[in-house]
C-alpha cells in the first residue's frame, strides 16, 4: 500500500513538473527568438551618411591616403605606397561612410607605375580592379581593412600636418601673390586675345564620374595633342578601356576618330580571363571609334558616337 501511494504522488509531481515547462516554452521561447532576429536585422542594416570631415590627406610611413568629395557623401579614395623613388603602388576607388565612421569601397583598382625623373609616368600596370574593403576612422587615425591583399595589415592613417606660416609671412605672401596672380592673368589674357590658341595643360589630369564607374585621364602630349584614356567597370570582374588622342579646339573640345576599346573579364584570383562568349581576355573590340570630350567648369563630358556609353554623365577632375 505505501508503495502504491509513493508512485502516484511520484507521477502526480511529473504531470505538474511537465505542465509547469510547457507553459514556459510557450509564453517566453518564442517571443525571444522573434525579437532576437529583429535586432540582429537592425543592427546589420548599414546607412550611409554625409560628413566632409573626413575629407583630406593622411600619411603613415611611405605610404599617403587622399580622401575627396565633391558632395560629402560619394568619396574618391586614393592610396599611393612608394616602394622606391620611381615605382609606386596605386589604388584608386569610391566609398560611402556609414554611421558608424566606417567608409565601405568595392571595384578598387590597384596598379604599379613607374616614373621617370621628371616626375611623368614611363610605364602603367593594372594589376587588378576588383578589389574591396573598408577604411574605418578612430580617434588615432585611419585603419585600412583591404580585402583583397590585406595590404593595410597594421597600418595606421594619421591626418598629414599643415604647414606653418605667421601671421605676417601669411599676409606678405598674399600680398605679394595677388600682384603676382594679376599681373600673370593680364599677361595671359593678352596673349589669348592675339594668338586664340588652348592654354598648355588645363585640360591634364584625372576625372571621375560619381558612382565610381568610370574614370578618364587625360595626358599632355606636349606637342599640342593630348592622349585620352578611359576606363569603365561594368561590374567587380569585367571592365571595358579606350584610348584615342586629339588637339582641343575652342579651348575645350576633343575630337577623335580613333577610338580603340578593350575588353577585360578577371577570375577570382584577379587575373585577366575569359568572358562569357568564350574568348579569351583583355581583347580589341574595335579600333574606329569616334566622338569627343569636353571640359567644362562644372568637369567632362564623354560623348561616344560608337555606343554612347556614357551620354549625359559628369566627370569631376580630381
Amino acid at each position: 500500500m505505501k508503495k502504491r501511494i509513493a508512485l502516484i504522488v511520484a507521477l502526480g509531481m511529473l504531470a505538474c513538473g511537465m505542465t509547469a515547462c510547457g507553459g514556459t516554452t510557450e509564453s517566453t521561447v518564442e517571443p525571444a527568438t522573434e525579437a532576437t532576429t529583429e535586432a540582429t536585422e537592425e543592427t546589420t542594416e548599414i546607412v550611409y551618411i554625409e560628413d566632409e570631415s573626413v575629407i583630406g590627406t593622411y600619411v603613415c610611413d611611405r605610404a599617403k591616403l587622399d580622401i575627396t568629395s565633391n558632395d560629402a557623401k560619394t568619396f574618391f579614395i586614393t592610396v599611393v605606397w612608394g616602394a622606391s623613388a620611381s615605382e609606386t603602388a596605386e589604388w584608386d576607388a569610391v566609398g560611402h561612410l556609414d554611421q558608424d565612421h566606417v567608409m565601405h569601397y568595392e571595384a578598387c583598382r590597384k596598379q604599379h607605375v613607374v616614373y621617370a625623373e621628371n616626375g611623368e609616368a614611363t610605364s602603367t600596370e593594372v594589376i587588378y580592379s576588383d578589389g574591396d574593403g573598408t577604411f574605418v576612422f578612430t580617434d588615432k587615425g585611419v585603419e585600412w581593412h583591404d580585402n583583397k591583399e590585406d595590404a593595410g595589415k597594421d597600418m595606421l592613417f594619421t591626418l598629414a600636418p599643415e604647414e606653418e606660416t605667421t601671421e605676417e609671412t601669411t599676409e606678405e605672401t598674399t600680398e605679394e601673390s595677388t600682384e603676382e596672380t594679376t599681373e600673370a592673368a593680364e599677361d595671359t589674357t593678352a596673349a589669348e586675345e592675339e594668338t586664340n590658341e588652348p592654354l598648355v595643360g588645363i585640360f591634364e589630369g584625372t576625372y571621375v564620374e560619381s558612382a565610381g564607374k568610370g574614370v578618364v585621364e587625360i595626358i599632355n602630349n606636349m606637342n599640342d595633342t593630348y592622349t585620352v584614356h578611359i576606363r569603365w567597370s561594368e561590374s567587380a570582374a569585367a571592365c571595358s578601356e579606350w584610348e584615342f588622342s586629339g588637339e582641343f579646339s575652342g579651348r575645350q573640345v576633343l575630337e577623335y576618330t580613333n577610338g580603340t576599346k578593350t575588353r577585360t573579364v578577371y577570375g577570382e584570383d584577379g587575373n585577366a580571363t575569359v568572358d562569357e562568349d568564350g574568348n579569351q581576355t583583355p581583347y580589341t573590340v574595335y579600333t574606329d571609334g569616334t566622338g569627343y570630350v569636353k571640359v567644362t567648369d562644372q568637369g567632362l563630358y564623354w560623348n561616344d558616337e560608337k555606343e554612347h556609353i556614357a551620354d549625359d554623365v559628369l566627370f569631376v577632375k580630381q
